[in-house]
């Protein structure tokens, strides 16, 4: 899905410039004033919002995209160290810069998707609570109010 929303956005970016300049063309025969100069101008017009528009949906829907991944590295990761990351770890542990990971770890603090806390060093740990032990897991207690809902 990924590749195709690249392509896409690639094929939406040649035509949108394509469009651009073949609008700027027909504003030259406006200029000239070339019969059905107008009509022709108007409809460049429509096929340029309607480029920028596809361009615009496809740029978001790979944003969307990256941004899934990204938590799912995150989450990956902070697993991998007990449901607790530091900045410095993440950005060893994957291709993120320190900047980017700790950027990444802030949203999901302010998301609520994880606590935050900091040591007398004043490095700041963020701690997915919902990340658990199999053994955890296998000793939870059933929960006796969600039997009789």
């Amino acid at each position: 899905m990924k590749t195709l929303l690249t392509i896409l956005k690639i094929l939406a970016g040649v035509f949108l410039s394509m469009s651009l300049l073949i609008t700027l063309f027909a504003l030259f025969m406006v200029i000239e004033k070339r019969d059905n100069a107008i009509v022709i101008t108007l409809i460049f017009f429509v096929t340029d919002a309607l480029a920028l528009i596809s361009f615009l949906f496809i740029r978001s829907k790979l944003l969307r995209i990256k941004t899934d991944e990204l938590e799912n590295i995150i989450f990956k990761i902070a697993n991998d160290h007990g449901g607790m990351i530091t900045g410095t770890e993440l950005a060893k542990d994957s291709n993120l810069t320190f900047e980017e990971s700790t950027e990444a770890l802030e949203k999901l603090h302010r998301q609520g998707i994880c606590e935050k806390k900091v040591t007398d060093n004043n490095v700041y740990i963020y701690n997915f609570t919902g990340m658990i032990t199999d053994e955890e897991k296998n000793n939870a207690k059933q929960v006796l109010s969600d039997r009789f809902t």
